[in-house]
C-alpha cells in the first residue's frame, strides 16, 4: 500500500509540473478549484462562470481546430481512469487532503463545455469515461443516489432492512458536493438539448432516405453509411445521456415523447399558417 500511496504522488507531481492540473490554496468548498495552463499559471476553476477559452482554440478558423486545442488540453480520463480512483480512495481513506480526483474531473467537465463537436470520437468517449468515473463514486462527490441504487433499495428494502449497509461518512463537504452536481447538471441538459437536435436530424435524414429509396429504386452506398454512423452517434448520445440522468438520480428526456410534441407543434403551426 505504501508503494502505491507513493507511485500516485509521483505521479500526481509529474502531472503538476506538467501543468495539467495545479493545486490550490483555496478550499474546494469554496468552489474554487485551480486549474493551470502549461504556462505554469494557476487560475481558478469558476464552476457558475467556467473556465475562459484557450487563446489558441480562439484563433482556430474552424470547429474542428478549434476542438482538437480542446482535446489536447483535456486530461486523458482512459489513460488515467487507475490513478483517477487510486486518487479518489486516497482522498476518501484520508490518505490525501487534497481532492485531485475531483480537480481532474471538473477540470475535463469545464472543458467538455466548451466543445463545438462534442460528438466527435474524442467526445464520446470522454462521456463514457466521465460516466465510468461517476457511477463509481457518484454517491460521494455528488451526495446524490443513482435511480437504480435508489430502485434496488425499493426492491431489496425486506433484506436491508435486517441486513442494514453501513456507508463510512463521507469527506467531501456538501458546498463541493453541490458544485459538482451543478456542474454535471449543467453538461448533462446541454447533452440533451444537443440529442432532442441530432434525433430530429437523424428522423429528418430517414424519411430523406425512404423517399429517395421509393422514387429511384436505390441508396447510394455513401448515404448510407452516412445514416448508419449518424444513427451510431445518436445511440451511443443517448445512452450516455441516460446513465448522467441515472447518476443524478433524476429522470432523462423522454426522447420518443418529445419528438412526437415536436412534430405535433410543427403540424400545428403549419395549420394555422
Amino acid at each position: 500500500l505504501f508503494c502505491v500511496c507513493v507511485r500516485v504522488r509521483v505521479y500526481v507531481c509529474v502531472r503538476v509540473s506538467r501543468g495539467w492540473i495545479y493545486p490550490s490554496d483555496d478550499s474546494f468548498a469554496n468552489v474554487n478549484v485551480c486549474t493551470g495552463g502549461r504556462d505554469g499559471t494557476h487560475r481558478p476553476y469558476d464552476f457558475r462562470n467556467g473556465l475562459k477559452i484557450h487563446p489558441k482554440a480562439n484563433a482556430m478558423p474552424n470547429d474542428v481546430k478549434h476542438d482538437q486545442v480542446i482535446y489536447s488540453i483535456i486530461p486523458d480520463l482512459k489513460e488515467q481512469r487507475i490513478a483517477l480512483r487510486m486518487l479518489a480512495e486516497m482522498y476518501l481513506c484520508g490518505f490525501s487532503t487534497t481532492n485531485y480526483a475531483l480537480y481532474i474531473v471538473s477540470y475535463a467537465i469545464g472543458r467538455a463545455l466548451q466543445l463545438r463537436r462534442p460528438l466527435a470520437p474524442p467526445g464520446l468517449e470522454l462521456m463514457a469515461n466521465l460516466c465510468s468515473f461517476f457511477k463509481v463514486y457518484g454517491r460521494e462527490f455528488l451526495g446524490v443516489q443513482s435511480v437504480t441504487a435508489q430502485d434496488f433499495e425499493k426492491e431489496h428494502a425486506e433484506i436491508l432492512a435486517e441486513h442494514k449497509i453501513d456507508y463510512a461518512p463521507c469527506t467531501v463537504s456538501p458546498d463541493v458536493q453541490q458544485a459538482m452536481r451543478n456542474l454535471l447538471e449543467h453538461y448533462t441538459q446541454r447533452l440533451e438539448k444537443l440529442l432532442l437536435t441530432k434525433a430530429k436530424e437523424l428522423r429528418q435524414r430517414h424519411r430523406h432516405d425512404q423517399n429517395t429509396l421509393t422514387l429511384r429504386g436505390e441508396l447510394s452506398e455513401e448515404r448510407q453509411e452516412r445514416y448508419k454512423n449518424m444513427k451510431a452517434k445518436v445511440e451511443k448520445l443517448e445512452t450516455n445521456v441516460k446513465l448522467f440522468a441515472d447518476i443524478l438520480g433524476r429522470e432523462t428526456v423522454a426522447l420518443q415523447k418529445a419528438l412526437e410534441e415536436d412534430e405535433a407543434a410543427a403540424a400545428a403551426a403549419a395549420l394555422a399558417e
